[in-house]
């Protein structure tokens, strides 16, 4: 990560599996698309792209959220993307459907994470964002809505833990920390769906 487009310009991360990527490669393959992996994380940021293209014009975050509300449409399988154009510098999209993704909260800044640890040293306030939100992030602002294009539901939560908490403690190594830490992942997970 990250993986580009067939343009170079737009790039994406991704957390989660795109089971119908064969299909969409192949049909991409076809149309002229060039592959530097195996991943369908590439796969998915060529899909995004080539809407982002077709759509024509000035470059936008209008443009971009509706190449990647398209795509999304046509991908079977779960997502945690971030994903912004060169064009667009100031501008990060991202879109959630089964893989985690966080929007910290911070003071002329913000985040997308998989995880609150990776951001409670920047910010304390976050949403957990649910399946089929898509998020316009800026330095200084955020939207999200549906992946319909519609309003989403957001709640702002406090994170209750500090970033020492977050850090590896008594444990010899990270892995063994995440483990332990199995239950507690899985409560925030579910905070606000159940």
């Amino acid at each position: 990560h990250p993986h580009s487009d067939q343009s170079g310009k737009l790039f994406i991360c991704h957390n989660g599996v795109i089971e119908n990527y064969n299909v969409l490669k192949d049909q991409l393959v076809k149309e002229g698309h060039t592959f530097k992996s195996q991943t369908d994380t590439e796969v998915l940021a060529h899909l995004i792209g080539k809407h982002y293209d077709a759509a024509g014009g000035e470059p936008s975050k209008g443009r971009l959220i509706e190449a990647l509300r398209t795509a999304l449409k046509q991908v079977v399988g779960t997502y945690g993307i971030v994903m912004m154009h060169k064009d667009l510098p100031d501008v990060l999209v991202g879109a959630r459907r089964g893989s985690p993704l966080v929007l910290g909260i911070g003071k002329g800044e913000n985040f997308f994470a998989s995880d609150v640890s990776a951001i409670v040293a920047h910010t304390r306030d976050v949403i957990y964002l649910n399946d089929y939100d898509v998020v316009t992030l800026r330095r200084d602002g955020f939207d999200v809505k549906s992946l319909e294009g519609g309003s989403a539901q957001v709640h702002v939560s406090r994170v209750d833990f500090t970033e020492a908490e977050a850090e590896r403690g008594d444990f010899p190594h990270y892995m063994l920390k995440e483990i332990y830490e199995q239950p507690t992942s899985l409560r925030n997970a579910l905070r606000g769906r159940l």
